[in-house]
C-alpha cells in the first residue's frame, strides 16, 4: 500500500500529488475542477506561507525545516484524523506516529481502489470506538491505546468537541482542546 506522504485520502478521495516546477501535478478519484478546489482547502492555499514561516522561525530546529523544505504546507486535514494523530504522536516521532496511523486505517477503514492500489479512509469515530484497547496496542499505540479508545467513544456518543471547535476563534479553538 501506499504511503500517506505520497498521496492521501481526504474527504473519502484519495489524492496522488507529486511536484513539479512551478506547481502540483496530481490524480484524483474525483473530477479534475472538483479535485482542484479540494486540493486547494487541503494544502491551504491561500494561506501567506511567508507569514507563517516568520511567525515559526523563532524556533532554530523550525527554522532549519523551513530551510530545507521551502514550500512546505500546513495541511487542512480532517479533525477526527488530526486529534487522533496527535493523541499517536505522544513521545514519538513522525515515522512511527505514520506507521500507526497508517495500521489504523488499513485495519479499521474503509479500502478505496485507485489506479490499481488500495488506500484506505481514516475509520469513523463510532468505527474506532467499537475497537478494544487490547487492539489498539497491537497496531502499535501502546500507552495511548486508551486514550485513542476513550476519544472515539466520547466523539461517537455524542461529544460535539470536533464540530464547535471548528467555529471558534483560534485562541478559544486552543484553549477548549487543552
Amino acid at each position: 500500500s501506499p504511503s500517506r506522504g505520497l498521496g492521501d485520502v481526504y474527504k473519502r478521495q484519495v489524492f496522488s500529488l507529486r511536484q513539479v516546477t512551478g506547481g502540483i501535478e496530481f490524480r484524483s478519484t474525483m473530477s479534475s475542477r472538483e479535485a482542484a478546489a479540494l486540493l486547494h482547502s487541503y494544502l491551504r492555499l491561500d494561506d501567506d506561507l511567508e507569514d507563517i514561516y516568520q511567525h515559526l522561525i523563532k524556533d532554530s530546529r523550525t527554522a532549519a525545516v523551513i530551510l530545507s523544505y521551502r514550500g512546505m504546507r500546513i495541511i487542512q486535514q480532517e479533525p477526527w484524523e488530526c486529534l487522533v494523530s496527535f493523541i499517536c504522536s505522544i513521545h514519538s516521532n513522525i515515522p512511527r506516529i505514520t506507521r500507526t496511523v497508517e495500521a489504523i486505517a488499513q485495519t479499521y477503514g474503509e479500502p478505496i481502489n485507485f489506479e490499481g492500489v488500495t488506500w484506505y479512509t481514516f475509520p469513523t469515530p463510532s468505527r474506532l470506538a467499537q475497537v478494544s484497547e487490547l487492539n489498539l496496542r497491537r497496531l502499535g499505540l501502546g500507552f495511548r491505546a486508551p486514550y485513542v479508545a476513550r476519544t472515539a467513544y466520547m466523539v461517537a456518543h455524542g461529544n460535539p468537541l470536533l464540530e464547535a471547535i471548528q467555529e471558534l476563534p483560534y485562541a478559544q479553538a486552543k484553549d477548549c482542546l487543552l
